[in-house]
């Protein structure tokens, strides 16, 4: 298992994204992410959040007042998404 990002409040792994500052903590396995995209707060309430597309349903997996490490977290998400989708033309097909 690859750590991608590890704090006090967030846990990227090769196959696990991990909210533990969320009450109660969130966990999340990468592979059920179908759609993942950045949201930026508004002006009054400035921060910075995370969702992905589980099961059909839009869940935020993070959210930061903090844009650096907002943007740390994303990279981490990114890198480990990138590990754990096979390339093109490496799926391990047996021939008879």
């Amino acid at each position: 298992m690859t750590v991608y990002y590890r704090s006090r409040d967030v846990l990227i792994t090769t196959g696990a994204f991990v909210w533990r500052a969320a009450d109660p903590a969130r966990i999340y396995r990468i592979a059920d992410f179908t759609f993942v995209g950045m949201v930026r707060g508004t002006f009054r309430h400035p921060s910075w959040e995370l969702h992905a597309t589980i099961a059909g349903i839009d869940t935020i997996l993070y959210a930061s007042p903090d844009g650096q490490t907002f943007r740390q977290v994303a990279r981490a998400l990114v890198r480990a998404m990138e590990a754990a989708t096979p390339l093109p033309g490496s799926s391990e097909l047996v021939e008879p």
